[in-house]
Parts: structure tokens; C-alpha cells; sequence
């Protein structure tokens, strides 16, 4: 993949870098246990470097960015405070640069593999979050996430109230696979709509694709509901709001 760090809210780029590692990572023993994130290292491989970063140590505020084959943005996460922990000569010009910088989240490790295929082709296909298991829809929903919150690309446009979506539910079989198909249904492939009750509540309110009441026509709807015995408490937010589940 290719990747640009760049000053926050889709500022300058501060490095351009042609790998990425210790970013999509397991958290080690200890790490999150209290908080979702915290202070990581993590390397930037290949990189050309703006005469800002040159011998500088404290770096502003800044986002990692993940560019796709034709080098458009298709995600970016928010890094605090990098610090620049080594900087050493690479191959063509280029260097490998270590970073420590702080996530209010740390990365999923199975987002990775989504970046890498999103990065092939994006959009990518329908239904893709259904070709693994829970790792994946897990992955699949971070990177939807981050793709929909990412400044400086399109913002999403909420179509009328009153319309009519079409969600695919032949593989909803867990919550993560719910919100995942939700997504997809309302802003299309890599679409993101919620990935928890609270987070179903902020897109109901507005400004991510849909706008209240409108109608959700579910196909498949019997496998949703053989298989989680909690979807009545899953659907409560959406229909509070106003939604109709039109089961088919």
C-alpha cells in the first residue's frame, strides 16, 4: 500500500511513504487494557520526507492516510503528537522513518487486509464483508468507519425521507454483520451507517446518507432473525427513529 502522513484535517503532507508497519498490529500485553487506545510505534518504510520533518523531533498533529492504486485517499486515521523516534537511509533516496504517536483507538489488526483490497479497487464489490468471519466484518467496519469520517473526501448527503432501501440479509447472522449490511444498504459498498446502538443514533439524526423516516425492505430477513436472538434490541434505535423494516 501506499500511505501519506499528513498534517491533520487532510492538511500537508509531512511523509510519503511506500510501506507501512507496526500500524495494523495486535495490541501487546497490557496495551487497551483500560483504554481503547493510547502511545504506539509504528514505521514508515520508503519515504520521502518534507524539509519540515528533516531533523525535526516533535511533529504536529497528524493523520495517516491510505491511498489507493490511482493515489486517492480512501481513509485516514487521526495520530496524535507523533514523535519522530529514528530516521535511517533507505534504498533510492528514501527513508525509513520510526513514529510514536497517540490513538484515541488503536487499529484494528484485520482492518489491514480490508485497506489492502479496498486499495485494489474501491469501491469494492457487494457483500464483501461477508467473504470472512468475525474478524473480518470487524475489520470491514473499521475501515467503513474511518472511510465515512475522513476529512477531505465528499461529504455524504443525506437522500429524502420517505426513501426505500434494499438490504441484502442472507449473511446477517451476528450484530457486527447487521450494522456491516446496514451500511452497504444505505451508502453502498464500503458504506457505513453505525457500528453500535449509540453510533446508530448519531447517523439516524443526519448527515450520513438517510434521512428519517424511511423504509429498509430486508431480504432474507428470516436468517437475521433465526440467528440473533437479540435483533428486536439491535432494530429498537432505528425504529424509535422512525424506520420501517419491510421483511421479504
Amino acid at each position: 500500500m501506499t500511505f501519506v502522513l499528513r498534517h491533520e484535517e487532510a492538511g500537508p503532507t509531512l511523509v510519503h511513504a511506500r510501506e507501512l508497519a507496526g500500524f495494523f498490529t495486535a495490541p501487546e500485553e497490557g496495551e487497551g487494557e483500560q483504554e481503547p487506545g493510547g502511545w504506539r510505534p509504528f514505521q514508515l518504510l520508503g519515504c520521502s520526507v518534507s524539509p519540515e520533518v528533516t531533523g525535526r523531533r516533535e511533529l504536529p498533529n497528524a493523520e495517516l492516510a491510505i491511498l489507493d492504486q490511482a493515489d486517492r485517499v480512501i481513509g485516514a486515521y487521526y495520530v496524535g503528537g507523533p514523535t519522530v523516534l529514528a530516521q535511517h537511509p533507505a534504498v533510492d533516496g528514501r527513508y525509513d522513518v520510526l513514529l510514536n504517536g497517540y490513538f484515541f483507538r488503536f487499529p484494528n489488526p484485520a482492518a489491514g487486509p480490508v485497506w489492502e483490497e479496498w486499495r485494489r479497487g474501491f469501491p469494492p464489490a457487494p457483500g464483501g464483508w461477508a467473504a470472512g468471519g468475525p474478524d473480518h466484518r470487524a475489520g470491514w467496519l473499521e475501515a467503513a468507519r474511518v472511510h465515512a469520517s475522513t476529512p477531505g473526501l465528499p461529504p455524504t448527503d443525506d437522500r429524502p425521507a420517505g426513501t426505500a432501501y434494499e438490504l441484502s440479509g442472507d449473511a446477517v447472522t451476528d450484530p457486527l454483520a447487521f450494522y456491516c449490511a446496514l451500511g452497504e444498504a444505505i451508502n453502498g459498498p464500503a458504506g457505513y451507517f453505525g457500528a453500535n446502538s449509540d453510533a446508530l443514533r448519531d447517523c439516524l439524526a443526519g448527515g450520513f446518507g438517510a434521512r428519517v423516516p424511511f423504509r429498509l425492505v430486508w431480504r432474507d430477513f428470516a436468517v437475521a432473525r433465526r440467528a440473533l436472538p437479540d435483533l428486536d434490541r439491535l432494530l429498537e434505535p432505528l425504529l424509535a427513529a422512525g424506520g420501517q423494516i419491510e421483511p421479504s
